[in-house]
């Protein structure tokens, strides 16, 4: 029984490290320009907004109050740089970026893993750390 259940995650572990990450990361942000937004490309990594981003200021603009829409743009807007600095802290170590996404509810930084490029434990943290010390520097 066990013997059955390890390979069974044997063949799960080689399927994923065999996955073509790049082309699969591509392939989603080909699939967002449809019905989301380009904000901008800085440093070669491109910044997509979620479509239900300005429908969600759009909303409290309208029906709640304009003011707070406002107050609403502007921390969304510190997303942008939180996750650059994870974005430029991770191409610092060889990692490519394919683009940022945001949500209403924070954004996501595609990192392509690199097979070649191994990160030490506290590379990764250097990593995890660079968006909240951005966030901290606004």
């Amino acid at each position: 029984m066990f013997e059955r259940l390890k390979e069974g995650f044997t063949s799960l572990k080689d399927r994923v490290s065999n996955w073509n990450w790049e082309k699969g990361i591509k392939s989603f942000f080909e699939k967002c320009r449809w019905f989301n937004i380009q904000l901008t490309t800085a440093f070669g990594i491109t910044t997509i907004i979620h479509w239900s981003v300005p429908a969600f200021i759009m909303f409290l603009a309208i029906f709640v109050d304009p003011f707070q829409a406002g107050i609403a743009t502007l921390a969304f807007l510190s997303i942008v740089p939180h996750e650059y600095g994870h974005a430029l802290a991770a191409r610092w170590y060889g990692i490519k970026t394919q683009g940022i996404v945001l949500y209403p509810l924070g954004g996501v930084a595609m990192l392509i893993p690199n097979k070649d490029v191994r990160l030490e434990r506290w590379r990764e943290l250097v990593v995890a750390a660079a968006g909240p010390l951005v966030s901290l520097g606004l």
